[in-house]
């Protein structure tokens, strides 16, 4: 093959390159116009109710917005609803509410999802509460720490401390 063949070839290869590089660039998904931001007051201590208040606001008007709030095994919702319909209006947040109880100790995710059929975001709350004490940690800072092996630390157990309302027994 001549010299002049393989640098025709070449700048062949170069602009297929290129013309798959613009195309993949072209068909990327483009990053998502929805924010939501969660948030639980007070601190979700075991038995105790608390409220966890939701925001979410897109950069785009649409009659189709859609808000779902998934709860783990171990924390009850006591009032309101998991899932929020509406429209939304651009840089205009909505807000949600609803009351819930953590039934036990744990350290787990609530799950948020949101925005509209075009354009979608999730979030999660991780919630680490205990008998005294909780902590609520955006899904972005969360860092799970696994217990060393060696540890011989035994839990104590603890007094049942959730109230009857928590049980739905009021």
């Amino acid at each position: 093959m001549s010299m002049a063949k393989r640098s025709i070839l070449n700048k062949k290869r170069v602009w297929i390159i290129l013309g798959l590089l613009f195309l993949l660039a072209a068909c990327r998904s483009p990053a998502s116009t929805v924010k939501i931001i969660g948030n639980i007051t007070p601190d979700p201590i075991v038995g105790q109710t608390a409220t966890l208040s939701v925001e979410m606001a897109t950069e785009h008007d649409t009659d189709d917005g859609l808000l779902q709030i998934t709860l783990p095994d171990g924390i009850r919702l006591m009032s309101g609803n998991l899932v929020w319909k509406g429209s939304l209006i651009a840089n205009t947040p909505i807000r949600h509410e609803i009351t819930i109880c953590v039934l036990y100790p744990i350290e787990k995710a609530i799950y948020l999802s949101g925005g509209s059929p075009k354009d979608a975001e999730r979030a999660n709350l991780y919630v680490i509460s205990n008998y005294d004490s909780a902590e609520v940690v955006p899904g972005s800072e969360y860092s799970y720490v696994q217990p060393s092996v060696n540890s011989t630390q035994t839990p104590t157990p603890s007094p049942d401390v959730v109230s009857q309302e928590c049980l739905g027994e009021s």
